[in-house]
């Protein structure tokens, strides 16, 4: 505990801290608030729910996150933000007054682990050149699939480059067959129970997208057979179709057609058919403002980014003029 008047008091716990934090912090987006609780409960409350702030100390977190946190991942992104998750934490204590500075300011963040296969951040990049499929490859994942509207779902990703959620989103009305346009209006994932899953995209605003003419067909008979709810309905119990995970359906395809064509990435996830849609656009000439605004982006600088080694003679046609 602290000294106050020269004896030794108590001071809350992190267990008893940490419902503080999710109050005053309501307005994190669902996504947010739910990302945050998994890394107290995964990551904090089995080291520190019973340890009173007054206790921690700046080396005992430092130590914690050199010798227990960083051999764990591969970037420090993680151990960041696990990290930050207890400063939240330990600055109520501060607020409070029940200790005089914050434990983890300062402390040095590391990542030693070995290498995995990462999301987000700088990692897009290497994800998209790592995972851009062929139409081929694309059309052999398919082949393996079963269920019809799982089908469809993947088909749609790899030509228009959605996200998952947003896919999983769709109602016929975000559908103009004539213009051969979807516009993006919502995502849906399950965040949390009780977490209302439908949300505004994740640039928080709506764009139209083009609808290619290879997957029309498609879509006229998924608006004809859905008028009323969602376009990809799950085939277990109608409602949104959720992401699949490793070892379900999707992951199961791509097992399946790696043992065919071994050069489709192991573990390729269905986020990356994305990649496969925009590398069909650059070589096609399509302008990187079109490309950004197709899949999302919320600056034209992300998607040159992401997708600079599908560009690899640019420089080279400069030179030429």
């Amino acid at each position: 505990g602290s000294l106050e008047d020269g004896g030794e008091t108590s001071t809350p716990t992190i267990k008893e801290l940490w419902p503080r934090v999710m109050d005053r912090h309501q307005a994190w987006k669902p996504a947010t608030r739910y990302r945050r609780e998994q890394i107290y409960k995964d990551h904090i409350a089995p080291v520190w729910a019973d340890v009173e702030a007054g206790d921690i100390t700046y080396l005992q977190v430092q130590d914690w996150a050199t010798e227990t946190l960083a051999p764990k991942f591969a970037s420090p992104g993680t151990p960041s933000q696990i990290v930050t998750c207890l400063r939240f934490a330990l600055e109520e204590a501060r607020r409070a007054g029940h200790i005089e500075s914050n434990p983890c300011e300062g402390v040095y963040i590391t990542a030693t682990g070995e290498s995995t296969r990462r999301r987000g951040g700088d990692s897009d990049a290497t994800d998209a050149e790592r995972n851009t499929l062929t139409e081929e490859q694309v059309e052999r994942i398919i082949s393996h699939i079963t269920v019809p509207v799982y089908r469809d779902a993947v088909r749609l990703l790899a030509a228009c480059g959605m996200r998952w959620g947003e896919m999983a989103g769709l109602r016929a009305e975000d559908v103009d067959l004539q213009a051969q346009t979807i516009t993006i209006r919502r995502t849906v994932s399950h965040v949390s129970t009780g977490i209302d899953p439908v949300r505004r995209p994740k640039t928080g605003r709506t764009r139209v997208i083009a609808l290619p003419t290879a997957v029309l067909p498609m879509m006229e008979e998924r608006v004809a057979a859905n008028p009323d709810g969602w376009l990809f309905p799950s085939p277990r119990d109608n409602t949104f179709l959720g992401t699949p995970g490793a070892g379900l359906w999707f992951g199961a395809a791509v097992d399946a057609a790696r043992k065919e064509d071994p050069s489709i990435p192991e573990g390729f996830h269905p986020h990356s058919l994305r990649h496969t849609a925009v590398s069909r656009w650059l070589a096609a000439g399509v302008p990187m403002t079109t490309v950004a605004e197709q899949v999302g982006h919320a600056t034209v600088a992300t998607t040159q980014r992401v997708y600079a080694h599908i560009m690899p003679d640019s420089l080279d046609r400069i030179r030429d003029l």
